[in-house]
């Protein structure tokens, strides 16, 4: 196996804020298509824990819905910083594992810390309307359509 101090500590399935062991403990290993050397062994998820992972997911959610938007705008600037503390080690093991250029990848690295801020920054600028149709439901109208609808211009449908 490859020696590689880029390689995580961890190659089993991360849900529910920690590290799982998969059910079926299934693991595989994953190769370097530059040289065919094992790169590393990985968890496989079967049913059980995808099922597990979805669970969690819907759990976390129920906090989540109710997080302010400014501090799920800075939880996406903390994992930005990140994405940019750790890109040359992404970078390496994204090499590593696809065969891909490292400056290609870590330019990768850049690029998803970049988009992460772009929707941060989205995040204050959300305006618009929301229509309740429902119990914890409601279908959100972009201002551009709400204002549109109620001038009764020909594009609103009115």
């Amino acid at each position: 196996m490859a020696s590689v101090n880029c390689l995580p500590s961890h190659n089993t399935l991360f849900y529910n804020g920690e590290w799982n062991s998969p059910f079926e403990s299934t693991f595989s290993e994953t190769y370097n298509p530059g040289n065919g050397e094992i790169v590393g062994r990985v968890a496989q998820a079967g049913a059980r824990d995808v099922d597990a992972a979805v669970q969690a997911a819907h759990l976390a959610f129920e906090s989540w819905r109710n997080t302010p938007p400014t501090k799920r705008a800075d939880c996406l600037l903390t994992a930005a910083d990140a994405l940019l503390q750790h890109a040359e080690e992404f970078a390496m093991i994204d090499a590593l594992n696809t065969g891909n250029p490292f400056t290609a990848m870590l330019n990768d690295a850049k690029i998803a810390a970049e988009s992460l801020r772009y929707f941060a920054g989205l995040i204050p600028m959300l305006q618009g309307e929301t229509i309740p149709q429902g119990i914890d439901t409601f279908h959100y109208v972009p201002l551009h359509s709400a204002r549109a609808s109620r001038s009764g211009s020909p594009d609103s449908g009115v």
